[in-house]
């Protein structure tokens, strides 16, 4: 049996857009450089949503929204280890899940997130009461000093941490409605067709995961709409549970009435979107590089990147002012997937029609 559970991929995207919001407000994960895209119009919105709202009082709990390790936001190991995304039923049991949270156990974790557990927890937790302590494991931490701060401004401050977190997170869910509203009819297409156990294994085959999924009972996935390539994947007993970026269901699949080839086609119906892309297979360019090497005006330029990036054919990374563009490879390979498939069927009539009628 398989199952769509639309709470957990929310809650994943409560964590992203804490990701986008505390961490300088980009999309850059600084400290490993590793970046993270979401879809890009919904990019675009998050921004604006941010800009608009109010800021709260919560400078000393943004390091838990920041940080990631081994390719994972603090949040996403925490729950994963804690409990799990798809336990909750729904949004508000999450949030007094949060609120009941005790600060000693959810510091202790992070503690030793930052540390990759190399200790054990009660050494972790016995930190939170030795100041000295605490101020030299800290110090060997490899951050920069000002997230060194944070984590000792954090740990210091258990008891106002959790009421905090529980604010940001609403907070969040309030701009993921607004999401929501705006890209409904987006996200409705999204969650229309129902995941077979085939299209499952090919996004884990895609991914880098490769799960036997026909060993579980049941199988429960959601759609993360921000981030879109994420693929987590974790058993429960005889279940199987999968959070799938919506890109990565979306292409990865090759879902054949998924990709839009009358948009793609009309994308790419214009030479100057073509020589865009010509530019960028020799690697990642910034807007006035492209501009002047094409010798587009700016207003005329970033109308054709908007049509590319709607389409899902280039990528974007924010460093400092500059808005870097490049191929996502991801679309490109699931567009030759999906010709791929009409070779073999035409090649397979050809062979059947060769044996049948062979030539003399």
């Amino acid at each position: 049996m398989i199952t769509y559970h639309p709470v957990a991929g929310r809650i994943y995207d409560l964590i992203f857009i804490g990701a986008i919001h505390y961490d300088y407000k980009s999309f850059v994960i600084r400290n490993q450089n590793i970046s993270f895209e979401a879809t890009p119009k919904i990019t675009t919105e998050i921004h604006q949503f941010i800009r608009r709202s109010n800021e709260l009082d919560e400078k000393f709990i943004s390091i838990l929204f920041a940080f990631q390790h081994d390719f994972r936001l603090f949040w996403v190991r925490f729950i994963m280890s804690s409990r799990s995304f798809f336990s909750f039923q729904s949004i508000e049991e999450f949030f007094q899940w949060i609120e009941g949270l005790n600060p000693a156990m959810l510091l202790t974790h992070f503690l030793s997130f930052l540390d990759n557990q190399a200790k054990s927890r009660q050494e972790y937790e016995a930190l939170l009461t030795d100041y000295e302590r605490l101020i030299d494991f800290v110090s060997e931490l490899d951050l920069d000093d000002s997230a060194k701060y944070q984590v000792v401004s954090l740990c210091l401050s258990p008891k106002g941490c959790i009421k905090k977190i529980s604010q940001a997170f609403r907070k969040m869910n309030e701009i993921m409605d607004q999401i929501e509203i705006r890209f409904s009819d987006y996200i409705n297409r999204l969650k229309e067709h129902l995941l077979s156990e085939e299209e499952i294994t090919e996004v884990t085959k895609y991914t880098s995961f490769n799960w036997n999924v026909k060993k579980y009972d049941s199988l429960i996935y959601t759609l993360s709409f921000i981030d879109d390539s994420a693929v987590h994947c974790q058993s429960a007993g005889s279940q199987a549970h999968f959070i799938l970026g919506s890109n990565a269901g979306y292409y990865s699949c090759c879902f054949h009435e998924r990709i839009d080839l009358v948009n793609l086609g009309s994308t790419l119906s214009d030479q100057r979107r073509i020589d865009i892309l010509n530019l960028l297979e020799n690697g990642e360019r910034y807007a006035t590089e492209i501009a002047q090497i094409l010798k587009i005006p700016n207003n005329t330029l970033f109308y054709h990147l908007n049509q590319l990036l709607a389409a899902n054919l280039i990528a974007t990374r924010i460093s400092g002012r500059k808005t870097f563009y490049s191929l996502k490879s991801k679309t490109f390979k699931a567009i030759s997937d999906y010709f791929e498939n009409y070779y073999k069927i035409i090649a397979e009539k050809e062979k059947e029609n060769e044996l049948l009628n062979p030539r003399p």
